[in-house]
């Protein structure tokens, strides 16, 4: 086995979106999220510097979390 053998490749990059990426696939408002993010509430964020993203797989978790499904007792 040689040196380069043994290196790891780097994990792959998380897709960050930027709140207008992040409404638009919501179809919602950046307003509505900039609102939720005051509030402490809706989607998990990340703050890099005074930039806001969210990262894809949380989007499609909170998604995940929120199906509803009618009849179904709570």
């Amino acid at each position: 086995m040689t040196a380069t053998d043994t290196r790891r490749s780097p994990a792959a990059p998380e897709e960050l979106w930027t709140p207008k990426q992040t409404a638009s696939y919501l179809n919602t408002t950046e307003g509505t999220l900039s609102t939720e993010r005051y509030l402490g509430r809706g989607l998990p964020y990340v703050k890099i510097g005074r930039r806001v993203r969210y990262r894809a797989s949380d989007v499609r978790a909170y998604i995940d979390a929120h199906v509803e499904t009618p009849g179904e007792n709570r």
